[in-house]
């Protein structure tokens, strides 16, 4: 007879597999591995995995998103053993894919914006790659009422938008491998812009009763480019009058009065400043004559009394003292009599003598 030792077969694996072939930086990755023994043994897995070129290793069959960086190779080991020895490992290897960065917020600032304000987009992003976070860089799109403005590409934008737009910024994230989803902020609709004035004056600088003073406002400024518009107001004599017109005559005031007017900036949407002119004197108007004669005009000889007869007027409603004077056309001679005197004396003048009466 002769006798023969079984030796003990080592185990083998027979199936390995992992449940993510394609994982993330964000994914967990689990192997899966399933052993054979010819003897009919128990077998025991053990799993490793390494990451290439590094000293980083796990000995777990699970490798944890926590673990990994985007672009890492790692690979799994698993080493069958029953209990007398080991059998031959398996491999199975996985890259870890890069997180697309997201962009969590955006929006515009300032809150309140006008014409002439530079807008500027305010970008919060994260990328599940820690070392990508600081190295992220955004691209931009503006639009304005639904429009996009092709070129405008920075953070900013500027002199592309009027009063009432409303401007909206899209907004992707890049972390040097991939670009994220777009995110649009909500829409900023451009603010009016106040108006403003430099100065006011009264037109003309000298005022009398019969004049119409005008309040002239000047350096009219408005970045909308709005229509030039006032608000007047108006005090004689220091005293409100209830006109707002650009213009007053003197039905509104009288000689001795002060006058002065104020304008305010408006744009038919928003008043602006308000500035106050200087203050004038409404000055005395000289009295006039408006017509003069003398009577009797026919068969007048030197025996006739002249009588001298005018009208006159005055703006400030005053009664003028009036002053005459007599004299000969021809010569102008002054003939006699008091400055005062409205006739004239026969014994004044001669025969063919032309005569005038000055008041």
């Amino acid at each position: 007879s002769a006798e023969v030792l079984v030796l003990n077969t080592p185990p083998t694996i027979d199936t390995l597999a992992l449940d993510n072939e394609v994982p993330l930086t964000t994914d967990n990755v689990v192997g899966t591995a399933t052993a054979l023994d010819a003897d009919e043994d128990e077998v025991t897995l053990a799993y490793l995995w390494k990451e290439a070129g590094g000293e980083k290793s796990v000995e777990s069959a699970e490798l944890t998103a926590a673990d990994t960086s985007h672009g890492e190779v790692w690979t799994l080991t698993v080493t069958p053993s029953d209990e007398e020895e080991a059998g031959e490992s398996a491999e199975v290897s996985v890259s870890i894919g890069n997180t697309e960065p997201v962009v969590t917020s955006v929006s515009i600032t300032p809150e309140t914006a006008y014409a002439d304000s530079v807008l500027t987009a305010v970008v919060e992003a994260t990328d599940a790659d820690p070392e990508d976070v600081g190295s992220l860089t955004y691209t931009y799109e503006w639009a304005v009422n639904g429009t996009v403005i092709v070129g405008q590409d920075s953070d900013t934008l500027e002199g592309w938008f009027d009063k009432h737009d409303e401007v909206t910024v899209s907004v992707s994230a890049f972390d040097g491998y991939a670009h994220g989803e777009i995110e649009t902020s909500d829409a900023r609709t451009i603010t009016n812009t106040v108006p403003a004035f430099t100065g006011v004056s009264l037109d003309p600088a000298e005022i009398f009763e019969a004049t119409t003073v005008t309040c002239l406002p000047t350096g009219w400024t408005d970045v909308d480019g709005d229509t030039e518009g006032y608000v007047y107001a108006w005090l004689v004599g220091g005293q409100s009058i209830p006109l707002t017109s650009a213009s007053i005559d003197g039905s509104q005031f009288d000689r001795g009065d002060t006058v002065s007017c104020s304008a305010q900036a408006y744009d038919g949407e928003a008043f602006g400043n308000i500035l106050q002119s200087e203050v004038l004197d409404v000055g005395n108007t000289a009295p006039s004559v408006d017509s003069v004669t003398i009577t009797p005009d026919d068969g007048v000889t030197t025996s006739s009394e002249l009588t001298c007869t005018a009208t006159t007027s005055d703006d400030d409603g005053e009664t003028p003292t009036l002053s005459y004077a007599w004299s000969v056309e021809a010569s102008g001679a002054a003939l006699g009599g008091d400055s005062t005197t409205l006739t004239l004396s026969p014994s004044d003048v001669a025969p063919g003598d032309s005569v005038v009466c000055t008041v």
